[in-house]
């Protein structure tokens, strides 16, 4: 894409905090970026879909701006795919411009994601934690600035944490993670500024060590001398300071050389400048202890050693990442989902209805059968995931169980037969039949004992112990006739769902999916 267009996934993202959508943006933005569609329409309301809002794809006249509804996401043809927010009517005519390539197609989304989902409440405890270790932080390293023997000293430590936010900011720059105050305060006249200055061949040394990693590692060096060494440190830092000198001329001759000038880069030789006045004007008399001195050598070779390699791992990462991406729209095409599912042998599970313990409605047309063991570990976990996944696809997608024969304890009646028996008494047919299976099954796998379960779910009703008794036979019969290796193990109206396929990869087809069975049955 181009280096100053935004991607895709993250106009997504700034549209739905516009509109107050409480939603996991980070676990969307990965959806929309690994859709094996990406970059497309198709990619961003497939996923908004899968996440519960209610999308509409529209194509309109754009000439018409006052017609449109806003907000919208417009679509246009930017590097293969992209698209741009637009807030209001005046926000269309301040970026009328933009859309000479629109395909005048729109994406506006009619209803906001529900705020009570686990996705959610994970993103905020996640979101929660970070505020935390930040605030935490903040607090530990203005504590020590208010805590220093004089206000004098105060800019011994807060140069160095501005010169450390501006170290970050490098990195962020550098590793392609966007910022929108920070690209407005980074461009130039020319629209590359602080990008081409921090990524050309000089702003790396031997390949390996980039510049923003020594500014980072330099700034962060002096906030943890001072703190560890106190009034101590600032002879070393005086002496230090003079050195860094030398990166002033450099970095000037090397952006007049580039031919444009990094806002960052200025920003770090002035606070390298007032450091080494600040120093030298208020310790000149003071003389370099070795044994500081050499302390601080040490601090500084480790910190620049660990943030070199952190900042070098994370770009690893960063970079295996677009390439597991890859990997994922290849995976999780449909087409490719669909050949791998047909290759294996379809099973029969068609019995009657009534002998079918099915969590959803049974008439879904997507139809996942899952053989389970009532003392499985690995069966509690994925009915959890499944039993979450058909209450979102409640439409779409009903979950059948067949439970093997297992009665460890010889009982007179198995685990299966009361469960079933007590199903068909007290929960079949409720209005709220799903909540309470799962409930039932979830409570089985936390006691896995006959005797301790019938206390908390008595059977005062046999009249239906003689149908669960067949549907306990039919299982078995059905069971029997199939070919599988282990516990839990899933079908997929019939077809066995491949082992590198998790439920979460299932539902990112799950559209694609409906319309094949919609098209052809």
């Amino acid at each position: 894409m181009n280096k100053n267009s935004v991607r895709m996934e993250k106009v997504v993202i700034d549209y739905l905090k516009h509109i107050g959508a409480k939603a996991n943006y980070p676990n969307i933005e990965d959806n929309i970026f690994n859709h094996p569609d990406y970059p497309s329409v198709l990619s961003i309301s497939d996923v908004l879909s899968m996440h519960g809002c209610k999308v509409n794809v529209v194509k309109v006249d754009l000439k018409k701006a006052a017609a449109i509804q806003y907000p919208c996401l417009v679509h246009v043809y930017n590097d293969g795919g992209g698209v741009i927010l637009v807030k209001s009517l005046p926000d269309f005519i301040t970026k009328i411009n933009n859309f000479e390539r629109a395909s005048g197609v729109l994406i506006k989304i009619e209803s906001k994601i529900s705020s009570n989902t686990f996705e959610y409440r994970k993103y905020i405890v996640e979101k929660g934690i970070r505020y935390a270790l930040i605030l935490s932080l903040c607090f530990l390293l203005f504590y020590s600035i208010f805590n220093l023997r004089s206000i004098n000293l105060a800019p011994s430590l807060i140069l160095p944490i501005i010169g450390t936010v501006i170290g970050f900011a490098l990195v962020f720059k550098d590793l392609g993670i966007a910022a929108e105050e920070l690209e407005k305060f980074c461009s130039t006249q020319h629209g590359d500024g602080c990008d081409k200055v921090t990524k050309s061949a000089s702003g790396t040394i031997m390949n390996i060590i980039k510049l923003s990693d020594i500014v980072l590692a330099y700034f962060s060096f002096q906030i943890t001398t001072v703190l560890m060494l106190g009034f101590n440190a600032f002879p070393t830092l005086k002496f230090i300071s003079l050195f860094s000198l030398l990166a002033v001329p450099y970095s000037i001759y090397n952006q007049a050389k580039i031919g444009t000038w990094c806002n960052l880069c200025i920003l770090t030789l002035a606070i390298i400048i007032a450091e080494c006045a600040y120093f030298n004007y208020n310790y000149a008399g003071y003389g370099l202890n070795i044994w500081h001195f050499i302390y601080a050598v040490a601090a500084l070779v480790s910190i620049m050693s660990a943030t070199v390699i952190i900042n070098n791992t994370i770009r690893e990462l960063l970079t295996l990442k677009g390439e597991l991406a890859l990997s994922n729209r290849i995976k999780n095409s449909f087409f490719v989902f669909s050949s791998i599912l047909k290759s294996t042998d379809k099973i029969d599970v068609t019995n009657d209805n009534e002998s079918k313990f099915v969590i959803g409605n049974i008439n879904s047309p997507i139809h996942i059968t899952m053989i389970a063991n009532l003392y499985c570990g690995p069966c509690e976990e994925k009915l959890l995931q499944l039993s979450q996944f058909v209450k979102k696809h409640l439409d779409d997608v009903c979950l059948e169980l067949l439970f093997i024969k297992n009665n460890p304890d010889e009982l007179e009646i198995s685990a299966n037969e009361y469960i079933f028996n007590y199903w068909l008494a007290n929960i079949k047919g409720a209005y709220n039949e799903l909540e309470r299976t799962v409930s039932l099954l979830l409570d089985w796998y936390d006691i896995k004992n006959l005797d301790t379960f019938s206390t908390k779910y008595k059977e005062n009703d046999l009249s239906t112990i003689s149908q669960a008794t067949n549907m306990y036979n039919k299982q078995l019969n059905v069971i029997k006739n199939i070919d599988y290796s282990q516990t839990p193990t899933l079908y997929v109206n019939g077809y066995n769902m491949p082992n590198k396929y998790s439920i979460f990869d299932l539902e990112k087809i799950l559209p694609e999916i409906l319309n094949e069975i919609k098209n052809f049955g």
